[in-house]
């Protein structure tokens, strides 16, 4: 497992000061992230969304998904049920550039929030957005959730959001480890996780169908972005049986084209 300390570096520490050294930190940043391989046609900026002041990739995708998911509320606006308390730990699986991850940390100041993101450069940016905001209780691994411990190549979607484990979406990839949730858990030593998003093109289906009874009853509550278009071989209702077993119930809203969210919760 590839994992980045829950403390600080002294490389983070510099990232702190962007506002105040401007240029210079900035050109800090963009060796951070393009040290992921970065598209070259994308050009870093730093902008205040909401508390947070977040490095994303100007003319992509990064902006939609960070106004959506901070200033539209996309993820816990959606799942009324469930409010995040000061203690709660919460595992966000697909992480992206960290806006959910940010968003958690603040709601959950002394909990905990694990942060998977299996893009290396979008892990990057997450790293620094973490460095940026001083989120001390979030921890952050560049890694793929699966079926089985080992490695998996990232098949690149068009842009820098949905790269998928399970379908080829274009030339582009990249190697990454994998890890089982039951693993996971354990190496990050959570015996109990409050509430859990996925969102991980398609494998949230051998994520979870993988995982035993006992280790899904470590999760309160789960958030599922599903995505039939990108598996074969899997079924909705096998999914949701899965689920029912281990004790959760389901809420399945956001239908459309294969594509759909569950709340599921006990």
């Amino acid at each position: 497992m590839t994992s980045d300390d829950t403390r600080l570096s002294a490389a983070d520490r510099l990232l702190l000061d962007a506002r105040r050294l401007g240029r210079r930190v900035r050109a800090r940043l963009a060796a951070v992230v393009r040290a992921g391989g970065s598209d070259e046609r994308a050009t870093l900026a730093i902008g205040r969304f909401g508390p947070f002041e977040l490095a994303y990739r100007r003319g992509t995708v990064d902006e939609r998904v960070i106004r959506e998911t901070i200033d539209g509320d996309a993820f816990f606006g959606s799942v009324p049920e469930y409010r995040a308390e000061p203690g709660h730990v919460i595992l966000d699986v697909g992480a992206h550039i960290g806006a959910f991850a940010l968003d958690a940390s603040r709601r959950v100041s002394a909990g905990r929030v694990l942060a998977v993101e299996a893009s290396l450069e979008s892990f990057n940016y997450l790293r620094v957005n973490r460095a940026l905001n001083g989120a001390a209780n979030l921890e952050i691994d560049h890694l793929a959730l699966a079926a089985r411990q080992g490695t998996a190549t990232l098949y690149h979607d068009v842009g820098n959001w949905g790269h998928s484990i399970v379908k080829k979406l274009s030339s582009r990839t990249e190697p990454v480890a994998t890890e089982t949730l039951a693993g996971y858990l354990d190496a990050r030593g959570v015996a109990r996780c409050d509430f859990a998003k996925l969102n991980c093109e398609g494998a949230e289906f051998p994520i979870l169908l993988a995982s035993s009874a006992a280790t899904l009853g470590k999760i309160d509550r789960l958030l599922v972005l599903y995505h039939l278009d990108l598996v074969t071989g899997s079924r909705l209702e096998d999914l949701e049986r899965h689920l029912q077993d281990a004790g959760f119930r389901l809420r399945r809203f956001d239908q459309a084209r294969g594509r759909g969210w569950i709340y599921a919760a006990r």
